[in-house]
């Protein structure tokens, strides 16, 4: 993602926390495991989850008895976060991070990374990692596994900039694997559905960062055509599924 891109397109979830705590998919408990170095002892270990969003997966994280620090930039999806779950909440952005050195065994980032400035936050999150910490990345990536959720794709691939084009978030990756902070990087996937009435699917249409920056008009045909390719699926199927692979990295601190 270019920083044009990811200027213009970051601030677009200052005004949709709500939006996005209801209607986003969260994490599987396994991926949230793996991510934070999956201990067989099941000891509790300092969490910092960054740009944590609405709190998907720092819920995750807590119910794994960790003790968590939830980061995000965002007020209104800092409000919705401390309503969903008891994590301590900071507003704070990943490349300025408000704490001392060496006080997490982890760091987790989820579905975000791609919106930082990775030459200022890796360091920032080394800084912050004690010695043998772990540093968590997670994508939820949408499987086109059926006629629907493939028309969903075309519909969201009609108004997506051409800067978003290919792998922008996943790919991001590749500046954790070429700094000089962390380790080599291991990969594992994590796959799970998300069962969806005709709301939360436009809700979660109207979550993403580059519908929310369209028009309003061009918005409401976008939501009015997701509405109806809905509506026509429904009717041949009872139970409308979109299924994810959580996509998950994890590095150890140099």
């Amino acid at each position: 993602m270019d920083d044009v891109t990811r200027t213009s397109l970051g601030t677009a979830f200052n005004a949709t926390g709500q939006g996005y705590s209801a209607h986003r998919p969260g994490y599987p408990i396994e991926a949230a495991a793996w991510l934070t170095g999956d201990d067989p002892s099941g000891s509790p270990r300092d969490v910092l989850d960054l740009a944590a969003g609405s709190g998907q997966l720092s819920v995750e994280l807590q119910f794994l008895g960790h003790r968590v620090v939830a980061v995000e930039p965002s007020p209104s999806m800092l409000d919705e976060l401390q309503r969903g779950c008891d994590v301590v909440g900071v507003r704070s952005l990943a490349e300025q991070l408000p704490f001392r050195s060496d006080v997490f065994d982890a760091v987790t980032v989820a579905t975000s990374f791609h919106w930082f400035n990775a030459s200022r936050a890796l360091p920032e999150i080394a800084r912050v990692l004690r010695p043998g910490g772990w540093l968590g990345l997670v994508w939820n990536t949408r499987e086109a596994d059926s006629e629907w959720s493939r028309s969903l794709d075309e519909l969201l691939r009609s108004v997506q900039p051409p800067a978003l084009d290919c792998d922008w978030g996943t790919g991001s990756v590749e500046h954790v694997s070429h700094s000089t902070f962390f380790g080599e990087l291991e990969y594992a996937e994590f796959r799970h559905t998300q069962s969806l009435s005709r709301e939360s699917v436009v809700g979660l249409v109207a979550s993403r960062s580059y519908v929310i920056a369209l028009a309003a008009g061009q918005r409401q045909r976008l939501l009015n055509e997701v509405t109806s390719l809905y509506d026509d699926a429904a009717r041949t199927c009872r139970l409308l599924e979109l299924t994810y692979r959580a996509q998950c990295w994890r590095t150890l601190v140099r």
